[in-house]
């Protein structure tokens, strides 16, 4: 029987997110564009038109604008780009308006406005009818042809839609950048790591995930996203994970005379971990440092406690892994649930952090295996 050797061992911190979602593909669940007439074009008035942002951002193809005064025949822009600025909408339809021939049109008699840097695709674009040849006149809702957007595709790649999605954390629809998941029917089941993501906005629902490895197959409409605990690997170093189990034992005398014994309160798991760090603190687009992931501060603030009472003080798990790397021996793991770091201590000269808390169990699981995340 092998010994369990550091050199042998990977040790993790990791959140409780949990959850589950669905597949989004294509330009089907993009929806359509509400525009909206804010003021009417009238004898003291210009008209102004707002076009909503897309349900779910597009990520790629192109739209048109129609343009209707009711009288004149509408006019319809060239195609747009999905990610176009105000200015460059703005253009298009001069263009169009110019080519048709609208009477006495001239260029910028329309201006556009963005609430976004993105035009449609990351905000509401805002149409005013002020120029000379448009001023108080009165114009049909626009129409907005979304038919050559493009969605997230369901091939092989990188980067998905996704939909109805329900997360254990403060903002249900929200999914961290580093959430881990896997899809139901992939092949293999590979867990993906969220690199990036598309929200329309900083708390709104997320749209569109970028994440790594790529997909191992093709995926459907709909299929089931399983989100996992977001996690970081700790470099152990010259460390060590130790933990200390402990029983209360209450022992009744009989007449000053030992009789008998009986368990007292349970008492927490006591651990302790000792690791080595390069950076305390995480800068944007770095990797999550041990001491972010412990106190859910800088790029770890959207980790999800691993206590099912989120009205608890923030809690993580620890998951240790021990691979054998020779004979016919299982592999071991061990989970620490719940633990909650009680000190924190640095050494500059060693680079090294000591760590000791207690986890919220009075023992530690741990489950053999020939196959695990070795």
């Amino acid at each position: 029987m092998a010994r369990i050797q550091l050199r042998d061992t990977t040790i993790y911190i990791q959140d409780g997110l949990s959850g589950s979602g669905q597949v989004d593909i294509g330009n089907s669940a993009l929806g359509v564009p509400a525009v909206s007439v804010t003021t009417e074009g009238a004898a003291a008035a210009d008209e102004v038109q707002v076009i909503a942002q897309y349900v779910r951002a597009p990520s790629g193809g192109t739209y048109t604008i129609t343009i209707d005064d009711g009288t004149n025949a509408p006019v319809t822009t060239a195609a747009i780009a999905y990610n176009a600025t105000a200015a460059t909408v703005e253009t298009a339809i001069d263009v169009a308006m110019t080519a048709a021939s609208y009477p006495s049109w001239t260029n910028a008699d329309i201006s556009v406005a963005e609430s976004g840097s993105a035009g449609i695709s990351d905000g509401t674009l805002t149409i005013t009818y002020d120029g000379a040849s448009v001023t108080n006149t009165n114009f049909i809702t626009a129409i907005v042809d979304g038919a050559a957007l493009t969605g997230a595709t369901g091939s092989v790649g990188l980067n998905m839609g996704v939909q109805t999605l329900v997360l254990n954390s403060d903002n249900t629809d929200l999914v961290p950048v580093g959430a881990r998941f896997t899809i139901a029917g992939e092949t293999g089941t590979p867990v993906h790591t969220v690199t990036a993501r598309d929200n329309n906005s900083d708390d709104a629902a997320t749209l569109r995930v970028a994440f790594t490895p790529t997909l191992a197959s093709v995926v459907s409409e709909s299929d089931v996203i399983t989100w996992l605990p977001q996690r970081i690997e700790i470099a152990i170093g010259d460390g060590d994970l130790s933990w200390t189990e402990a029983r209360d034992l209450i022992y009744d005398l009989d007449r000053d005379t030992l009789d008998t014994v009986r368990l007292g309160e349970d008492q927490p798991l006591e651990v302790e971990l000792a690791f080595t760090f390069e950076y305390v603190t995480t800068q944007s687009g770095q990797q999550i440092t041990p001491v972010d992931a412990l106190k859910r501060i800088n790029e770890a603030t959207e980790w999800v406690s691993s206590s099912s009472d989120l009205c608890e003080p923030y809690a993580v798990d620890i998951y240790a892994v021990h691979c054998v790397p020779c004979g016919t021996d299982q592999d071991q793991d061990f989970l620490f649930e719940d633990f909650r770091y009680e000190s924190l201590e640095y050494s500059v000269q060693d680079a090294s952090i000591a760590v000791s808390g207690r986890c919220n169990v009075t023992d530690v699981t741990t489950t053999r295996s020939d196959i695990t995340g070795c």
